[in-house]
């Protein structure tokens, strides 16, 4: 079964101070107003492997207050993929969220913006897969190349000890051109 995997990054509020022990939750506005971009988001690390997968970023095609559409680009074996995606926006215990599927309405996967960095333009989405807590790191495509101090520590501090996946590289926008 496919495996939903998107790209997804956030543009809100200067929040970058969102951490694990924090008590700060990210908001239903915050992440509505992250989503309302045309730029490509990419998904630049995360912390489960899916061989093959890669140059994974998600592009916008319609936004409401408790909706989000978007195509999901990524090459799998080499071979360019676009799936279109929907998304259900709600906030919750840990802060804002959404439920990715593959149907208008579906159930979805469960995705909870924990970070974003309004000057690095990057933020941690986590999920679980298996039981087992996973993160995300994603990047607007106009910060792509430049480093992310900040977002790398929010990174290893939501899912500490664990290997990480490239799924970005260079040859992504070359490829994408």
């Amino acid at each position: 079964m496919f495996t939903i995997a998107f790209a997804f990054t956030f543009a809100a509020g200067a929040f970058g101070t969102t951490l694990k022990d924090s008590p700060r939750k990210t908001t239903l506005d915050e992440l509505r107003g992250a989503l309302n971009t045309d730029e490509k988001f990419w998904l630049r690390e995360r912390t489960y492997n899916m061989s093959g997968h890669e140059c994974v970023y998600a592009e916008m095609t319609n936004i409401t207050q408790t909706e989000y559409e978007f195509n999901q680009h990524y090459r799998k074996n080499g071979e360019k993929v676009k799936i279109p995606l929907f998304a259900r926006l709600s906030e919750g215990q840990d802060g804002a969220f959404m439920r990715v599927s593959h149907t208008k309405g579906g159930q979805g996967l469960r995705y909870t913006l924990k970070f974003w960095d309004d000057t690095e333009k990057c933020g941690i989405l986590m999920l679980r897969k298996d039981g087992t807590r996973e993160c995300e790191k994603h990047v607007w495509n106009r910060n792509i190349e430049y480093d992310t101090t900040r977002c790398n520590s929010a990174y290893t501090d939501y899912c500490p000890r664990r290997k990480s996946y490239q799924v970005y590289g260079k040859e992504c926008q070359k490829d994408d051109k």
